[in-house]
């Protein structure tokens, strides 16, 4: 009879399981819910057919099945069966147009999402590790149970394809019948601000559902209250964080609860920061410090007291020597952002770990990395690292040499737009690094870059640094002829460019050369560096 009459069976296998629950073996305790076995087929059925997946949807299951997980199965599905259902729902939130899918997760009263933070919740995964193992509860049964909230959220919930109209095809298919204006389809423009509008109310959704604060509740409760009562694998972290970095991607909403929740100190003190933990849980992980660092809107106090918490300094140092280069860019990443704001955690880069080992030496060392993505974030980091006060200048003179060789060297623009960024901010605030800078060769190696470099951004950022660079007497003091002939070279290009920031930079240059040299502390008129020079472009 196919899919259809599976809904008019609900009732019908409702009555059977109570029943059961009765008549059953182990006098009364079933391990396996009478409604796992048809669950189980949709789920494998639908993961193989796309026309499965559009039979569920039409077969309206969606409230059936959503009821069946507010009730917690209504002992009529076991671990493995809520995670057959979970598996269904994903699949016809998939079949479903982006346009219906925030009807669909307020559908019934609670919706699936506030389903999802129950699920997640300990009060939940403590039952599931205490069901029998061979019967997908146990560890693995919680690993199960995690990892199928955090498939459907992630991969249903959120980055709807942007080109879905609303009967679910591919709107580029429908281009004839559309009238384009500015080489734009209108109908294509109106599907696509409809498609954001729904993506918005799907966020604010899963932020109501208190789905971020029940993982922080369970990560609290896995390190801090009683393991045996409560096991969680590394499958089942890895699955937390996994979810946790998508959520925190999602909007200040979302990323305020991570703060809030102290979701970033629940998976360090978990030890998803450890050696030994999988290069993607340290990843995801780094990914929700680096939302929380980056998020200039979110409450300052949130933010840094999650982050104090979370004791960066103790793991940093190791993961900037990880083996996998994914991680030690990431690394590199976030010590960029917690000094994208303020000099507030400047101190946190030289304190040292329990090997005595500074998060600052690392990321010197990484400007040198063999790995582009390492080295362009490392960059970024040292030039941050700089930007808002002389605090690690005493600290920052072995990176000089890296810097001036990645922006000479580096094939990646981005690279050498930050390494030129990254110079300027060494002589930003004041002369200390002056005479390194000199020894480097750093302003001739920026001068190049403004002369000759094919690129916009390290042009243009290596012009502005070499206007602050010449303001200390130390730089001036090495500028011979040859180089002299070329700041002019420089200078007057520049104010031919047709580009007005050109313009303004050589500008800079040529005033700065007017002014005699000085060695005080901070001259005024380097504190106007552009704001690009402090974000990873």
């Amino acid at each position: 009879g196919g899919i259809g009459p599976i809904q008019n069976d609900f009732d019908e296998f409702s009555y059977f399981a109570r029943v059961n629950l009765v008549q059953g073996s182990r006098l009364g305790a079933r391990a396996i819910g009478l409604l796992d076995p048809p669950l189980r087929l949709l789920m494998h059925s639908a993961g193989l057919l796309a026309q499965i997946r559009s039979h569920l949807r039409t077969a309206r299951l969606w409230a059936p099945l959503v009821s069946q997980l507010e009730r917690g199965g209504n002992n009529e599905l076991s671990p493995g069966g809520v995670v057959a259902a979970l598996a269904c729902v994903r699949y016809m939130l998939d079949a479903a147009p982006p346009i219906e899918r925030p009807s669909l997760l307020t559908t019934p009263d609670k919706g699936i999402c506030r389903v999802c933070a129950e699920l997640c919740g300990p009060l939940h995964l403590v039952r599931v590790s205490h069901w029998p193992d061979a019967k997908c509860g146990g560890t693995a049964g919680v690993t199960a149970t995690l990892s199928g909230v955090s498939t459907l959220l992630r991969g249903s919930l959120v980055g709807a394809p942007a080109e879905h109209n609303s009967n679910g095809t591919n709107a580029t298919r429908n281009r004839n019948n559309s009238t384009a204006v500015n080489g734009i389809d209108q109908d294509e423009e109106e599907l696509r601000r409809i498609i954001a509008d729904s993506e918005a109310e799907l966020r604010r959704i899963i932020a109501d559902s208190g789905l971020v604060p029940a993982l922080g509740h369970t990560l609290r409760f896995f390190v801090e209250g009683n393991r045996a009562s409560f096991q969680l694998d590394a499958g089942g972290l890895s699955a937390i964080a996994e979810l946790l970095s998508r959520m925190a991607q999602l909007g200040l909403a979302l990323t305020t609860q991570c703060a809030r929740s102290d979701v970033v100190a629940g998976l360090a003190n978990a030890r998803a920061l450890a050696p030994e933990a999988s290069p993607r849980l340290t990843v995801n992980t780094l990914q929700v410090a680096l939302q929380l660092a980056r998020g200039a809107e979110l409450p300052a106090n949130d933010a840094s007291t999650a982050l104090a918490r979370a004791r960066l300094d103790k793991w940093l140092p190791s993961i900037l020597t990880r083996e996998d280069a994914a991680v030690r860019a990431k690394a590199c990443n976030l010590v960029g952002n917690l000094c994208r704001h303020s000099d507030a955690f400047y101190s946190l880069l030289v304190r040292r770990n329990d090997a005595g080992e500074t998060t600052l030496e690392h990321i010197i060392q990484c400007a040198s990395d063999h790995d582009m993505a390492t080295r362009k974030f490392a960059c970024f980091a040292l030039g941050n690292a700089a930007f808002h006060s002389p605090a690690l200048y005493e600290y920052l003179e072995a990176a000089v040499a890296p810097l001036v060789a990645a922006l000479r060297t580096d094939h990646d623009e981005k690279t050498r737009a930050n390494a030129a960024g990254a110079l300027g901010n060494l002589a930003r605030n004041g002369p200390l690094l002056s005479r390194e800078l000199a020894r480097q060769g750093a302003l001739q190696a920026l001068l190049d870059t403004a002369a000759n470099d094919s690129s916009d951004a390290p042009l243009t950022i290596a012009l502005f640094s070499c206007g602050t660079l010449i303001a200390w007497s130390n730089i001036r003091a090495s500028i011979c002829l040859e180089t002299q002939t070329r700041i002019q070279l420089v200078i007057q290009n520049g104010l031919a460019s047709n580009d007005k920031t050109i313009v303004r930079y050589a500008t800079r240059l040529q005033s700065k050369l007017a002014i005699a040299p000085t060695d005080a502390s901070s001259p005024i008129s380097n504190h106007d560096t552009p704001t690009t020079v402090t974000r990873n472009i």
